[in-house]
């Protein structure tokens, strides 16, 4: 899955193999970080108001929160059963 930052300067995409987030600058198209997350991160969207990056793990049944300013892990919240998305939830 794929998901821009709302400058669209930066784009966030979801490596299911690898269990990371590659964060890419649109600029560029270079990798600009790599931020490990759980197993199978499938869903993930950009909060608007604010700095933060939510990927569902699939297989891991959390929530992996990513700080973008710092491309760095700020929390990973228990979601239930195989979380795939929330695009409503987030929007």
């Amino acid at each position: 899955m794929l998901v821009l930052n709302p400058a669209g300067t930066v784009l966030y995409a979801t490596e299911l193999v690898g269990s990371i987030v590659s964060v890419i600058d649109t600029t560029t198209d270079a990798v600009i970080a790599t931020v490990p997350v759980g197993s199978n991160p499938f869903g993930i969207d950009v909060m608007p108001t604010s700095d933060l990056i939510y990927v569902a793990d699939n297989l891991s049944n959390n929530v992996t929160v990513i700080d973008a300013a710092t491309n760095t892990v700020t929390a990973t919240v228990p979601a239930g059963m195989r979380p795939e998305t929330f695009d409503v939830f987030i929007r």
